[in-house]
């Protein structure tokens, strides 16, 4: 897997499914566009609610065991043929 480019860290309570994403318009060249969004989890949270638009990718990320560290790994793919990698650390605390 390649290195994220961004990295960004938050708080979720095991019962919680918040959403997540990243606003890529600042990255992409001008006129290019998302063309696939994969988020990958790890650590026992699962991501559903994927959405994407041409510069943006969105999606909700559940469970999670307290104390257990999780993370999400966005891989985009760009109509130019560009990949950008991004990550979400995720601690998950029951209070």
């Amino acid at each position: 897997m390649a290195i994220p480019q961004r990295t960004e860290s938050a708080w979720k309570a095991p019962g919680e499914s918040p959403r997540f994403g990243w606003d890529w318009s600042k990255v992409l060249a001008t006129g290019d566009t998302i063309s696939t969004a994969t988020n990958t989890p790890s650590g026992g949270v699962t991501v559903t609610g994927e959405t994407k638009t041409a510069t943006v990718n969105v999606f909700r990320v559940a469970g999670g065991t307290h104390g257990t560290p999780a993370s999400v790994v966005t891989t985009i793919l760009t109509a130019a043929g560009d990949t950008f990698v991004a990550q979400w650390d995720l601690t998950i605390s029951a209070t």
